[in-house]
């Protein structure tokens, strides 16, 4: 058993899920600090709630990175399905239909009254996620 956790830590799918859940983490803080320290935001009350949604992301990835570091086979499946919900972001005037729409890294395509973002983080998490879910089915 410690062999399988050892070859785990020292996979590359492994390694390749911390980065961009440690990549996701950074920039979910930096945007968030950004966001917080700029004062002319906090003019209406959906700054307020805009504040709080970026914080939940936050800890959300705060909460994945440490609980891939301790227990990654318990948390394969979340991961899945949170990267997946993240891969597309929509944008229509000043409201935000995705996941996670403050932290896109990805591409943006802009139409008359939509814009759609392609995040690349989450499309590569669910790659690695799914590669790594296949050599954990394999290996039980």
């Amino acid at each position: 058993m410690s062999s399988l956790h050892a070859t785990r830590k020292t996979s590359k799918s492994y390694k390749a899920i911390s980065v961009c859940l440690w990549v996701s983490l950074l920039f979910s803080l930096v945007t968030f600090v950004l966001y917080v320290s700029d004062s002319s935001n906090f003019d209406h009350v959906f700054s307020f709630v805009k504040s709080g949604y970026m914080f939940f992301f936050v800890a959300l990835y705060s909460y994945l990175t440490w609980r891939w570091v301790k227990t990654p086979s318990a948390i394969i499946k979340p991961l899945f399905w949170i990267s997946l919900l993240e891969i597309v972001t929509l944008q229509w005037g000043q409201w935000n239909i995705g996941l996670n729409p403050f932290s896109v890294i990805g591409v943006a395509f802009a139409f008359e009254q939509v814009l759609v973002s392609v995040n690349i983080i989450a499309i590569a998490l669910l790659g690695f996620t799914w590669r790594n879910k296949q050599k954990l089915a394999i290996a039980e």
